[in-house]
């Protein structure tokens, strides 16, 4: 009867998840790269952006010097899809 009771008791010392420890000690870490992540990712979407307006706008002053036709970007844009 004393060993059931032993085994009892280091079952409730023991943790449920044995890598308790490891997420508590990584979590600010992890919360840290997650803003970083974040940041880096509205960055490039910021840089995205910029870039296509610069084409945009490049394409818009070349257009209008050569008689304002814009049919080569109204093909690009419909997907890539073939004529049947």
């Amino acid at each position: 009867m004393a060993a059931v009771i032993a085994d009892v008791d280091n079952v409730k010392v023991v943790p449920k998840k044995i890598n308790w420890d490891l997420k508590r000690d990584c979590a600010k870490r992890l919360a840290k790269l997650a803003r970083q992540t974040q940041r880096s990712v509205l960055e490039l979407a910021v840089q995205e952006r910029k870039r296509r307006r610069e084409e945009e706008d490049a394409d818009g002053d070349s257009s209008s010097e050569s008689g304002g036709s814009e049919s080569g970007s109204d093909d690009s844009s419909s997907g890539g899809e073939s004529e049947d």
